[in-house]
């Protein structure tokens, strides 16, 4: 079977089950013009339920089974050719649970009531299909398009345009690194950024969802793109952001 057919079959299933698999989903546009039309994200419906935000697949396993996940891999070279016969018993691993997680997390959508369910659903469609997954080839400059609402949610204009450059910055390193935008910075960080601005090492270590790693590794960078003074004017892409915002909440 040629790589084509399975990612038919793939499509073509009554249920596709992942974690956060935006790049995966890319993969399959770009190589196979084509996406799964009943995904479902693990990591988005443990956001609903209030599990955690951007949560891990590790730490998902663990709270919702209490199945501890191998962690040994997650940052190896997977581009390198033949993988090592551990990597590809982690790759199984990675995947073996996600049904039972899927079924348990489905079960808890369907028990809080007749509403979440269907923005579930909804959330799916908006961040999985075609019109979100073609937002991923855009420019670096244009990934502030990608960002959640719950970003913006009570950012001023120069909150706005920090999360812009903010996006920019994420987008352009994880496309360096080959990494997913999320392992560079959560969305949560971005939010938290863009919001306190950070002048200094100082205010820097006030930002809550930050880890130290990340802190130590990335400070310097994230100082020199949140510094309030790097509001020059307003370009149209804030003029889009705070128009964004203004649409979502005349519409809920």
């Amino acid at each position: 079977m040629c790589i084509r057919d399975r990612f038919h079959a793939v499509c073509e299933a009554e249920l596709v089950v992942a974690h956060s698999p935006h790049t995966d989903f890319l993969l399959l546009y770009t190589v196979g013009h084509m996406l799964p039309q009943r995904p479902f994200c693990t990591q988005v419906a443990a956001d609903f339920l209030g599990i955690g935000d951007s949560i891990g697949l590790g730490d998902l396993l663990v709270k919702e089974l209490g199945v501890p996940l191998e962690k040994r891999y997650s940052n190896s070279n997977w581009a390198a050719r033949p993988l090592a016969p551990a990597m590809l018993e982690y790759a199984v691993g990675d995947v073996e649970h996600l049904l039972e997680l899927q079924s348990s997390l489905q079960h808890q959508l369907d028990s809080s009531g007749p509403h979440k369910p269907k923005w579930f659903r909804d959330e799916m469609a908006s961040k999985f299909l075609q019109p979100s997954i073609i937002l991923d080839t855009l420019q670096p400059t244009d990934a502030w398009r990608k960002l959640p609402l719950r970003v913006l949610r009570k950012l001023d204009t120069q909150g706005l345009y920090c999360a812009m450059q903010l996006a920019a910055w994420r987008e352009k390193r994880s496309v360096d690194r080959n990494m997913n935008p999320a392992a560079v910075l959560t969305d949560s960080v971005i939010h938290a950024l863009a919001n306190q601005r950070p002048a200094d090492w100082e205010d820097l270590k006030g930002c809550g969802p930050l880890k130290d790693s990340v802190r130590m590794r990335l400070g310097l960078s994230l100082i020199h793109i949140s510094e309030p003074t790097r509001l020059l004017s307003i370009s149209y892409a804030v003029f889009c952001l705070k128009k964004k915002k203004y649409i979502y909440y005349t519409q809920h």
